[in-house]
């Protein structure tokens, strides 16, 4: 379940969120919309299809170029020499597999399930 996008069954003003982490009952979600992280126990949440989380990383991503004033490009599959790369997310520290996630166009990096790519990345001292 983590990395998978999640709704709340009774709240659905919170959006679509990220599970972060789980234990057996309960499961962390970071709800993008918003910014916050919360957890909830697991018969409250309810997994979206892979169609979803494609659409949703995509706006996400597109809502952070729209934040650096730069042209969107798009996203795409990830090529072949980002199918094996395991890395993680220097925004969320979400862990990123290139057999999973998607490919920025512009920069090639693997796209976050929270947007960010190598586009917003400014170095580890920023």
């Amino acid at each position: 379940m983590i990395g998978s996008y999640v709704t709340h069954k009774t709240k659905a003003s919170l959006g679509e969120g990220i599970v972060l982490d789980e234990t057996s009952s309960v499961a962390t979600v970071l709800w993008p919309a918003s910014s916050e992280t919360h957890t909830y126990s697991k018969d409250f949440l309810i997994t979206c299809d892979r169609a979803s989380n494609v659409e949703i990383t995509t706006r996400l991503h597109e809502r952070r170029f729209a934040t650096m004033s730069r042209r969107y490009v798009g996203v795409r599959l990830a090529g072949a020499h980002n199918q094996n790369r395991v890395t993680h997310c220097w925004s969320c520290m979400h862990d990123l597999l290139g057999s999973r996630d998607l490919e920025c166009r512009s920069c090639g990096w693997l796209v976050c399930l929270c947007g960010a790519c190598g586009c917003g990345y400014e170095g580890p001292h920023g």
